[in-house]
């Protein structure tokens, strides 16, 4: 079934086409091929054959996070607090092709996949601002989660070096059978209903 208002790509940001879809049509055509790209730990670009597929011409895997972002904010000031809504805002980030905006690059220390983390921060951070200048906050439910632990090819080594360790005490990664795989964030946000800072520790989902 197709719902209306829908702005975003065909699946995760490594599966073509590569092109922007609105509703239930294309956003333009794809009107050539493209690469799959990566930003190297190095932060060099490298694109990747594996995944070659049809695209748009001004298609650009980077300014997807961004755009996503914005059109979520631009969607939210339109609101009025006399209607209900849902909204799912699906981050491409830190998912695979690692592709940080240029205005993060650099600002974790822990490479690509670090900044690509902060850029979900932010990201998240002014959706909850477009809420509170809406006057949609105290009464919006927010749920943050995710599907899986994080994946073991991103440079975990070399985090781990730096003192960071994504799948925290656990053991494992994504794909892998052990609770560092599984464990996901589970945030939600609720303030005209729920306490802050509550930690439930037997919720199951």
């Amino acid at each position: 079934m197709v719902l209306p208002n829908f702005y975003g790509i065909s699946a995760s940001l490594d599966m073509y086409p590569y092109i922007w879809i609105e509703d239930d049509r294309f956003v333009g055509e794809c009107s050539t091929t493209q690469d799959l790209l990566f930003i190297t730990r190095d932060y060099k670009p490298e694109r990747y054959s594996d995944n070659t597929g049809p695209a748009h011409e001004d298609f650009v895997a980077e300014e997807v996070m961004p755009t996503i972002t914005q059109k979520t904010v631009d969607w939210i000031s339109q609101q009025d607090k006399t209607t209900p809504f849902f909204m799912c805002m699906s981050l491409t980030a830190p998912h695979i092709p690692i592709v940080p905006s240029l205005a993060y690059r650099g600002l974790s220390e822990l490479g690509p996949y670090g900044d690509f983390c902060i850029e979900v921060d932010d990201s998240v951070g002014r959706v909850l601002d477009a809420l509170e200048a809406s006057g949609l906050s105290d009464d919006t439910l927010v749920i943050f989660t995710a599907d899986n632990g994080c994946a073991p090819y991103i440079g975990v080594e070399e985090m781990n070096e730096k003192g960071h360790f994504p799948s925290y005490v656990y053991r494992g990664y994504k794909s892998d059978i052990f609770e560092g795989g599984h464990r996901i964030p589970f945030l939600a946000r609720w303030p005209i209903k729920s306490k802050p800072a509550v930690v439930l520790t037997k919720l199951s989902v």
